[in-house]
């Protein structure tokens, strides 16, 4: 069964990512978290995500589509990525996400995928 594990940040997480004080245990345990993944072979895709401010969205409204800066939701989270990982079911997911590295300012929120008729 496929699951998503969704990661939010703080704009104090996503700066981690670039902060030579910072970046290297950032990234490293992020590498590991996947080695880790693909090697027990149930890594099934996933990316991350550059910066909250890169972002645009797209709005639909009366038939109309509308174009601007920014997240969907303005909320101190955001998402910094996402992994889908096939797995027997949601104890194993969990298992999964909870080996993910702690970062200060992230949470972790894992989900089913929905299963096609």
């Amino acid at each position: 069964m496929h699951f998503t594990i969704m990661i939010y940040e703080t704009e104090e997480s996503f700066a981690a990512r670039s902060d030579p004080a910072h970046r290297t245990g950032y990234w490293n345990g992020t590498r590991a978290w996947l080695d880790a993944v693909r090697e027990a072979g149930i890594l099934a895709g996933g990316t991350g995500m550059a910066a909250p401010e890169t972002a645009l969205t797209l709005n639909y409204s009366g038939g109309r589509r509308s174009l601007r800066n920014g997240t969907v939701v303005q909320a101190r989270d955001k998402p910094g990525g996402c992994f889908v990982i096939n797995v027997a079911d949601m104890e194993s997911a969990i298992r999964w996400a909870r080996c993910f590295p702690e970062r200060p300012g992230t949470s972790i929120e894992i989900r089913p995928a929905i299963q096609p008729d």
